[in-house]
């Protein structure tokens, strides 16, 4: 598949693996973003040389340019989550034990901070939004890869859901997959959400709030922007 996703004009690629975003794999999505990266390169050297009014193109890339943005940064949590599954075997030194996916490793945040250039602290938001991304809603995150919703937005949702079932989880998903989140704005897919949830399960939203209001409310640690 990969071959043919690079292959493939970058929308029709997107749309191929909107239907198929349950299967597909790291590799697949990598090849998506690659492509979007060389299409993206591709039009800005075609704006500057051949364009007399570049807005249309100039908007264009804009739009190319953050589909990259979220299908990398959604690879990036998958990988931190696939990283933070790895544990030191707690009898044989040295030797790697792969946990379920969502389970944190107890030193994976002090890794990735290195990694990434950043705090500990900042580390650990960015882990823990992976770790609980890649179980709380594992289609969204793939949809990300695809480079078509923002992990800004994933992340948000997951921090909905975390505190429902996942029976519940599941059908919110389907849902917004259905209403074809990535043509909604942010507040209004969040509005989606929250209004399911206050009828499926009103628990879950005062669980979340009682977090927020516990921890304090941030911005989620993976994202590049936060939207007003």
């Amino acid at each position: 598949m990969v071959t043919k996703l690079l292959e493939t004009p970058a929308e029709q690629a997107v749309e191929h693996a909107r239907a198929h975003v349950a299967s597909l794999s790291t590799e697949e999505l990598l090849a998506l973003s690659r492509a979007a990266m060389t299409e993206v390169a591709e039009r800005t050297r075609e704006t500057a040389s051949t364009a007399r009014d570049p807005r249309g193109e100039y908007e264009q890339l804009i739009t190319g340019a953050q589909a990259v943005l979220n299908s990398a940064q959604a690879l990036r949590s998958t990988a931190i989550a696939r990283y933070s599954a790895v544990d030191d075997h707690p009898d044989q030194p040295g030797e790697p034990t792969q946990r379920p996916l969502g389970h944190e490793s107890e030193f994976a945040d002090s890794d990735i901070a290195p990694m990434l250039r950043i705090t500990s602290r900042t580390a650990s938001w960015i882990t823990r939004d992976a770790c609980n991304a890649v179980v709380v809603a594992p289609r969204l995150l793939r949809l990300a890869g695809t480079g078509a919703v923002s992990m800004y937005l994933v992340d948000k949702i997951t921090e909905m859901l975390e505190h429902t079932t996942p029976d519940i989880r599941a059908r919110i998903e389907q849902r917004l997959l259905d209403a074809r989140i990535e043509e909604a704005t942010t507040v209004r897919a969040l509005g989606w959400v929250r209004r399911w949830l206050t009828t499926l399960d009103p628990d879950a939203l005062s669980e979340r709030a009682t977090k927020e209001r516990k921890n304090g409310s941030t911005c989620a640690g993976g994202a590049v922007t936060c939207p007003a």
